[in-house]
């Protein structure tokens, strides 16, 4: 475990731990923040995501799956709507407009992208950027880094759980 001050870095040895960090994401996350996901194809951005969901308090047994293909996937939560975007399959960012990108990041639901390094400057700049990398067949090694206040202070409760909970 490696960290800054804006910057947070760890590894996860399976699926399961990777899932394990999303869920201690996903209880810490509230309407209005935005989470940017970056890796390769098979990184663990959707499986990360899969933790949030259970975190933030979507039905356990409600499926969690990549919006590759419907771009969205949208679930309710314990106290709001979780948006789960991909920008994978988008050629040009005027597009995000036709998905409703502003509508999105209102306020009144939290915002998680995969891809979100293909349209960055579509996303605020104040947004939580995870990146995944694959080390192993199942290990990944993650850095997690704020963009502006509010993600700041996310990262740092994210750092207190994950330090809590090994």
């Amino acid at each position: 475990m490696e960290s800054t001050e804006s910057t947070f870095r760890f590894g996860t040895g399976s699926v399961g731990e990777t899932e394990g960090v999303g869920e201690l994401l996903g209880g810490l996350l509230v309407p209005g923040d935005v989470i940017g996901l970056v890796g390769e194809l098979g990184a663990g951005k959707t499986a990360f995501v899969r933790g949030v969901a259970r975190g933030a308090g979507v039905p356990t047994g409600h499926p969690v799956n990549s919006p590759t293909f419907t771009i969205l996937n949208v679930y309710e939560g314990r106290e709001c709507l979780l948006f789960h975007l991909d920008l994978y399959r988008l050629d040009d960012p005027s597009e995000l407009e036709g998905i409703g990108m502003s509508e999105l990041q209102s306020g009144r639901g939290m915002l998680l992208v995969e891809w979100a390094d293909r349209y960055p400057d579509a996303l605020p700049s104040d947004r939580l950027t995870i990146t995944l990398r694959t080390s192993g067949q199942d290990m990944r090694d993650v850095l997690v880094t704020a963009g502006g206040p509010q993600s700041q202070e996310l990262l740092d409760e994210l750092r207190g759980a994950f330090e809590s909970a090994a």
